[in-house]
């Protein structure tokens, strides 16, 4: 298991006991920086004129911010950026109920990438991408941030080179998620209805009918988690 973290501000930063638990965890090698995949991929660096991310900014998703260049500020696209010929790449507001070894070995055909479908607009469909199976490479990455900086000026060519219009996915503002659609376009393979269920904390969550897909992964929506709560009444 790869552990990334942000480390652009001492406020986001792991501590050193952190550190040294995830590290005597899973090995040191397997615990990434952001700024250690960023230095990686200069050219992608230079392409989305990363600035830090505001000490400000305590909640939420901390994956871009509001301002001149918040559409180019995706953390999540330098997932692209780690060492490995495939990832599993799952949010930090899941908790895990069954085994998931199997994404790794999952049939992508011709696709570049797998998720869960969570929106609907039309005929089309869009995926969720808390969890994902994905090919990370320098030139993908690339790619990515390329349209994450145009993404500003209107159209951009997604995977095929075909102009799309900027949307938001199932996001109130232009996140990571209506990026990676925008790029990736119809490109993406579904994964099986009972891989990941949503459950948000604006409705009430009804604990039965929440467990009778029998997820192997429980995505908490919105701001804010209530996967402590959740757990304490015994619902997991």
């Amino acid at each position: 298991m790869d552990v990334v973290y942000d480390d652009r501000l001492p406020e986001r930063n792991l501590s050193a006991d952190s550190f040294a638990l995830l590290a005597n965890t899973f090995g040191a090698e397997r615990v990434f920086s952001l700024a250690r995949i960023m230095a990686d991929h200069p050219t992608s660096i230079a392409d989305m004129h990363y600035s830090a991310p505001s000490a400000r900014v305590r909640r939420g998703r901390g994956l871009f911010e509001r301002g001149p260049e918040h559409m180019a500020t995706h953390a999540k696209l330098w997932l692209w950026g780690l060492p490995r010929s495939r990832s599993v790449v799952l949010d930090s507001d899941m908790v895990v109920r069954g085994a998931l070894d199997w994404l790794l070995t999952f049939d992508l055909d011709e696709h570049e990438v797998a998720a869960a479908g969570a929106v609907r607009k039309g005929a089309l469909s869009f995926f969720n991408s808390g969890l994902m199976i994905i090919r990370p490479g320098a030139a993908l990455l690339h790619n990515l941030t390329r349209v994450a900086m145009m993404a500003r000026s209107g159209t951009v060519l997604d995977s095929r080179g075909d102009a799309r219009t900027p949307a938001n996915v199932g996001e109130k503002i232009f996140g990571d998620q209506s990026l990676l659609n925008l790029y990736f376009g119809p490109r993406w393979k579904s994964l099986p209805t009972a891989t990941v269920v949503a459950a948000s904390n604006r409705v009430n969550i009804n604990a039965e009918s929440l467990m009778a897909s029998d997820p192997a992964v429980i995505h908490f929506l919105s701001e804010p988690k209530p996967c402590g709560d959740l757990i304490a009444s015994d619902v997991l």
